[in-house]
């Protein structure tokens, strides 16, 4: 049985449930102690490889904030000037001036 978001309820089979929404079903059969079932135990070590790569995924995007092309990005003019003395150059400085 699936609720869906305008508040109906229907039986759907559970492969088209598996495909659609394998990370949820997981978590369901988990909570519920049913991933021993053998409706369940084929799939359930794949999905939760999945989410597992959906996590790695999300925290490697959460760390290259502050790049582009290959450049750091300075988050305010303090880490532009240090950024500028690590490199030995004042690009930076000439960026904030040309921009007032």
């Amino acid at each position: 049985m699936v609720d869906f978001t305008d508040e109906t309820s229907t039986w759907l089979p559970l492969s088209c449930v598996t495909e659609s929404k394998p990370v949820e079903l997981e978590e369901y059969a988990m909570s519920r102690d049913i991933q021993s079932e053998p409706a369940f135990a084929w799939w359930i070590t794949n999905a939760l490889k999945k989410r597992t790569r959906m996590i790695n995924k999300l925290r490697v995007r959460s760390y290259k904030r502050n790049m582009k092309v290959g450049v750091l990005i300075p988050s305010d003019t303090k880490e532009a000037s240090e950024l500028d003395l690590d490199n030995k150059n004042d690009l930076w400085d000439k960026a904030f001036k040309k921009k007032l």
